[in-house]
């Protein structure tokens, strides 16, 4: 990462991939309602910016993921079918 500047900073690829792994393992763990929430406006865009960038996120393993958040479970199905 590089320094902010006016509430800003330039990111990897490779680091951010990992953050947003990380994210979404952390998301298919949580029983926390409101962090659940929050975390899926998140999670919802991933599909569609991971693509622009070039890099994957892939879904949780777990069956809670595709049992609680259906729709975000169809969108990384579909992209992670290049």
């Amino acid at each position: 990462m590089s320094q902010m500047r006016n509430d800003e900073c330039v990111i990897g690829p490779a680091v951010f991939e990992a953050c947003l792994q990380t994210l979404v393992d952390r998301y298919d763990r949580t029983s926390h309602p409101v962090l659940a929430a929050l975390t899926e406006g998140y999670i919802a865009t991933l599909p569609a910016v991971t693509h622009r960038i070039g890099i994957e996120v892939r879904p949780p393993e777990g069956q809670g993921w595709a049992a609680r958040a259906p729709a975000l479970s169809a969108a990384f199905r579909g992209s992670t079918a290049r």
